[in-house]
């Protein structure tokens, strides 16, 4: 199976520079061009979600088999089965009852997982690469909100047990220090980075490569409408990078994994978390005075992805230990 217009497996064009294309295309398009209609973002942002950010993270369970089979352990099922969805309702309680230290606790989990995935193909260097981690995808996940925040508002504004006070209070801020908050963020990375240079030995190439993409990345996360970015890094960039990943980590008898055997084995469970998401979305504004699609879907979404993370920085480590790297600075895939 191939997929429409991406050619993985190639060579000259590699999978991260035709995503960062098609992220560059969609700005320049979008900005100058043809202003989508809210309605066609929305369209785009489900598509992408069903088609590539929901699949990424079903097939989690492959990938925990293989952590383990690489570790001389005994995989079960049953008992992943069990301690993910444990996670996931723990999780699902703690956006219930506080749904104030959730999202961070989200922001937080996420700019680390975003943060290892766009850096896994730099050398391991583990008394540094964990804050490089979090500081690279701290500064991403704070253009991505800070930069967007009158659509970011309305959302949060939405979440039950919300404090109207903080969360006033945190945007009053925001809007009034934005520019001196990026910059603390930019000098976190900046002082992560230089710390990471001087403990590890990382090709000056692979730092050039990283650098360009982080930047275009972030450009276009900050120049685009909120949903137009969140589904171009979360649904392309992203999930698309993991996916590719988990191939390799996959690999059977030297050989990389169809993307058609791929989509094979998401498809049952993103059914069953489509459906997981969908339920979140229909109580949820069954119960909330304010109902909003949107916001149903942003926290279904957390909660599938809480012990996702997990999972993917095992295998992340894996990669990282025993993959060569490819000359366009990403993991050899």
């Amino acid at each position: 199976m191939k997929l429409p217009l991406i050619l993985p497996s190639s060579k000259i064009w590699p999978l991260k520079i035709q995503i960062l294309a098609y992220g560059s295309a969609l700005l320049v398009c979008h900005n100058y061009i043809y202003v989508m209609p809210m309605v066609v973002q929305l369209g785009l942002f489900v598509a992408i979600m069903l088609l590539t950010g929901i699949p990424h993270g079903a097939i989690d369970h492959l990938v925990e088999e293989q952590n383990q089979s690489k570790h001389k352990l005994r995989f079960s099922l049953a008992r992943f089965l069990s301690r993910y969805l444990s996670k996931m309702l723990l999780y699902g309680i703690l956006w219930l009852m506080l749904p104030t230290v959730a999202l961070l606790v989200f922001i937080g989990i996420s700019a680390y997982h975003f943060g290892e995935t766009d850096l896994a193909s730099l050398p391991q260097e583990p008394k540094s690469e964990k804050n490089l981690f979090l500081s690279y995808g701290w500064l991403l996940v704070s253009i991505l909100l800070a930069t967007h925040l009158a659509e970011v508002v309305p959302i949060l504004s939405s979440l039950p047990r919300l404090s109207d006070s903080s969360l006033d209070t945190a945007i009053v801020w925001l809007r009034q220090y934005q520019t001196q908050y990026l910059m603390a963020c930019a000098c976190w990375f900046l002082v992560s980075l230089a710390y990471y240079i001087l403990r590890a030995k990382a090709s000056f190439g692979v730092l050039l490569n990283v650098g360009m993409q982080g930047v275009v990345l972030m450009v276009v996360c900050a120049k685009l409408p909120l949903l137009l970015a969140f589904s171009f890094y979360f649904g392309l960039w992203h999930s698309l990078v993991c996916l590719q990943s988990i191939r390799q980590h996959l690999m059977q008898n030297g050989q990389l994994l169809t993307w058609n055997k791929l989509v094979k084995e998401a498809a049952f469970f993103s059914v069953i978390a489509i459906l997981g998401i969908s339920a979140i979305i229909i109580l949820g504004n069954k119960y909330n005075q304010t109902p909003d699609v949107l916001l149903g879907l942003f926290i279904g979404i957390a909660i599938l992805t809480a012990p996702h993370m997990e999972v993917m920085s095992n295998m992340f480590d894996e990669l990282r230990t025993n993959a060569p790297k490819q000359p366009d600075g990403g993991l050899a895939v």
